[in-house]
């Protein structure tokens, strides 16, 4: 894959939405902050969507910019999204904007190494998303999902994809597609629209983001189904 010099992509803006993560929001801006910073800067900025707690309060405190939003009629991930990446693209020195979710952890090198990638003229980049407290076979099954397909994807010269987590888009694919994503597996449905008009997904093994899966059978068994779910949704209104 091809890869240029940190120096030669602008300013990053990293974007956490955020619903009701005033518990874990702490540690995940920490560790962003924590990571080495291009030479052009980046930002962190945590959204707070339609919180009920105090998610912006507990960011704003341990240092990322804050912005909330309150709308009780349209909800979900994806306008989260638009309404933070309009707010980025405002400032002209942003040219890629990375999506991190509440409660991750990014290695140390993940900005420089996303850096890297767009400088390198990616469009979209995916970084390793890994699951920091998996059940055995289960760790089996993500890491296949989460690492061994992308990677052959990127081995074969074709876009890899989004995982929701750990991603990257360029200001160009922004300002050219509009992130109107709504289904509730808003990146395979936003994936399509790049590809339909012609972008692509990188594959940047070099860093990952790491974050915990729910613990209750229950939890795991909800979202599997939701995930599920959306994907034979897609499959029914794109396939045609």
């Amino acid at each position: 894959p091809r890869r240029g010099a940190p120096s030669a992509c602008g300013k990053l803006a990293v974007v956490v939405p955020a619903h009701d993560e005033g518990a874990g929001i702490a540690d995940c801006v920490r560790s962003l902050l924590a990571c080495e910073v291009p030479p052009n800067g980046a930002r962190v900025v945590v959204i707070a969507d339609n919180c009920t707690d105090h998610t912006a309060d507990v960011a704003y405190a341990h240092g990322a910019e804050v912005l909330r939003r309150d709308d009780r009629e349209r909800r979900g991930k994806g306008y989260a999204l638009e309404v933070a990446f309009d707010h980025v693209l405002a400032d002209p020195e942003v040219e890629a904007v990375l999506v991190v979710d509440a409660g991750t952890e990014g290695q140390e090198n993940f900005l420089v190494a996303m850096a890297a990638a767009f400088a390198g003229g990616a469009d979209g980049v995916q970084t390793r998303y890994l699951v920091s407290n998996p059940a055995r076979l289960m760790n089996v099954a993500l890491l296949a999902f989460n690492v061994a397909r992308p990677r052959a994807r990127e081995r074969y010269g074709l876009s890899v994809g989004i995982l929701g987590n750990g991603f990257g888009l360029h200001r160009r694919v922004l300002e050219r597609l509009p992130y109107t994503a709504r289904s509730v597996v808003e990146d395979l449905e936003y994936h399509l629209m790049m590809v339909r008009e012609g972008f692509s997904v990188r594959f940047v093994e070099e860093t990952s983001v790491s974050a915990p899966g729910p613990e209750s059978p229950e939890g795991q068994t909800t979202q599997r189904a939701r995930w599920e779910g959306g994907r034979f949704r897609m499959i029914r209104e794109h396939a045609p």
